[in-house]
Order: C-alpha cells, then sequence, then structure tokens
C-alpha cells in the first residue's frame, strides 16, 4: 500500500516538473508613458467686416445719381448697407420692396403735405345804406375767406356785427368787379387769385348765417 502512495506521489511530481519546463512564461513589457504635450490653444479669428458695414449713412440727396436711378449703389451709400431681400419680399427691380415702400414714404409728405396758408385781412366796409362805415376784419385760409370770420371783431348777435357783415357782403361784390377787370387786362396770376377770393365771397358769403 506504502509503495502505490509513494509511486502515485512521485508521478505527481514528475509530471508537475514537466508541465512547468513546457509551459512559456509571459514576460511583462513596460509600455511607455507617452508625456502629455502642451494643449493647443486655438486663437480665437478676427472678424471680417466688409467695406458696406463700415460706410456710414448719408442722406438720399448725397447719395442720388444725376439719372435719379436708385441702384444698389445708392441704397448702400443711404443706410450704408444694402437692404437685400428676404423670402417673402417681392423683388423689384435692383432694390426690395421693403426699401422702396421706405424711400417712397420719405419721399411723399415733401410732395403730399399741404401747406396752409392762413391770415387776418382788414379793411373799412361801407354799411349797406351807405350812413356809415365799420372797420371789418376777416381770415383768408389758402385764398378763400372765412365766411364765419367776417367782422369776428365785433360781438356776434349785435348791431355792430349784423351790418358789418351786410356791408362785407356789398364789399366783396365791388371788389370782385374790380380785380375783373385787373385781370383781364394783365392777365397775372396774382391779379386772378384776388378775382377768385372777392368773386368767390361775393356769390357764397351770407350775412344773416
Amino acid at each position: 500500500m506504502f509503495r502505490n502512495v509513494f509511486a502515485l506521489l512521485l508521478f505527481a511530481t514528475v509530471s508537475g516538473y514537466l508541465f512547468s519546463r513546457h509551459t512559456p512564461v509571459p514576460q511583462l513589457i513596460p509600455q511607455a508613458r507617452i508625456a502629455p504635450g502642451p494643449s493647443a490653444i486655438s486663437s480665437p479669428v478676427p472678424p471680417i467686416y466688409t467695406t458696406d458695414a463700415l460706410l456710414p449713412p448719408k442722406s438720399l440727396a448725397e447719395c442720388i445719381k444725376p439719372d435719379n436711378i436708385i441702384d444698389e449703389a445708392v441704397a448702400t451709400c443711404r443706410y450704408g448697407h444694402f437692404p437685400h431681400t428676404s423670402q417673402n419680399d417681392v423683388a423689384q427691380g435692383m432694390v426690395s420692396a421693403s426699401y422702396l415702400s421706405r424711400f417712397k414714404a420719405e419721399q411723399t409728405p415733401a410732395r403730399t403735405k399741404r401747406v396752409i396758408a392762413q391770415n387776418v385781412e382788414r379793411d373799412t366796409v361801407w354799411q349797406w345804406d351807405g350812413k356809415r362805415t365799420y372797420a371789418a376784419e376777416w381770415t383768408v385760409i389758402n385764398d378763400r375767406i372765412e365766411g364765419t370770420s367776417v367782422c369776428a371783431n365785433y360781438r356776434r348777435g349785435s348791431i355792430e356785427y349784423r351790418e358789418c357783415r351786410k356791408g362785407a357782403k356789398v364789399y366783396f361784390r365791388e371788389k370782385c368787379r374790380e380785380w375783373s377787370a385787373r385781370a383781364s387786362k394783365d392777365h397775372a396770376d396774382f391779379s386772378q387769385a384776388i378775382k377768385q377770393r372777392f368773386c368767390s365771397a361775393g356769390d357764397n358769403f351770407n350775412p344773416l348765417s
């Protein structure tokens, strides 16, 4: 029995020795460490400014050409940049619809704005029966006599107010005849304007209103 045990131990020892000789031992290869280099610092790219963006805006009178054509150069001169069309804009020629509408809005007040000329005139009018005179005054608006302003320097409803307005009616008709004769002779625009002023008042002015 001891022989069998000894034989088994001897066999195990020899087998282990042979296995350890034929089994390759892995070699540990040290890995080289890569030293971290300096991190790349990205330098910011300076913004690119176009020539149009640096141009200061000017008035339209300074930018318009002798041929009065509004093109991209005029738009750039006027606003400092060319107003390009968006997807919703309908282009008209070489400029956008928004620019054309803005340009028309700038020009419309100068063309359509009406200046109201108003002044007060004074003169001596005779009473309708010629017994006395009144210092009458009235307002002229755009070369037309304002009827409600005739003899407004007297208290409304007073005798002087009523008699002054009656005398003014006669006065306007006389002036209408006088300036009609003058306008037919000199054919001047000024004479024609004065004629229209007094003739209109002589026909339409109601002293009792």
